[in-house]
């Protein structure tokens, strides 16, 4: 095994001590009714926060691609029980795995991240994904490159 696929390997590790926890999750958004200004669910990783807490984000976005909140008492909410943050916890991997990494000259940032992103897809096939009534998409925070959870291809 080269260092690459040992970073990966061990990010993937961290990542599926919390697979409990993100299933229910999707499985609730997917099943969810929304109201029908939100079209998209937009889902980013923000690769600066693995050792702070889940990397991933969840957006409402509506059809022209701005989040979407409900007035409830006249509060601005998201249109879903579920946190934006998806998972509550305080990061997926310590710092120090983070720096030892770095310090290698490896960008563990970009591997964390396409890590993070094919262990999300593969659950959110796993519990019926494909079968969402609406659009949803996963990146990386401020990339140009999607991918189409629907249709199962990059964009």
């Amino acid at each position: 095994m080269n260092q690459n696929q040992d970073v990966q390997s061990q990010i993937l590790n961290h990542l599926k001590t919390f697979d409990g926890l993100l299933v229910p999750v999707l499985v609730q958004l997917i099943q969810q009714r929304y109201p029908l200004e939100v079209k998209t669910l937009a889902f980013e990783i923000f690769s600066e926060q693995f050792t702070e807490q889940f990397p991933i984000r969840v957006f409402f976005l509506d059809e022209n691609h701005s989040e979407h909140f409900v007035l409830v008492n006249g509060e601005a909410r998201y249109p879903s029980v579920i946190d934006p943050n998806l998972i509550l916890i305080d990061g997926v991997y310590p710092q120090s795995f983070e720096a030892e990494y770095l310090a290698q000259g490896i960008d563990i940032w970009s591997v964390a991240s396409q890590v993070c992103m094919q262990w999300f897809i593969e659950h959110w096939n796993n519990v019926g994904g494909a079968n969402f009534a609406l659009h949803a998409t996963i990146a990386q925070h401020d990339s140009s490159e999607q991918f189409d959870l629907i249709e199962q291809t990059r964009m």
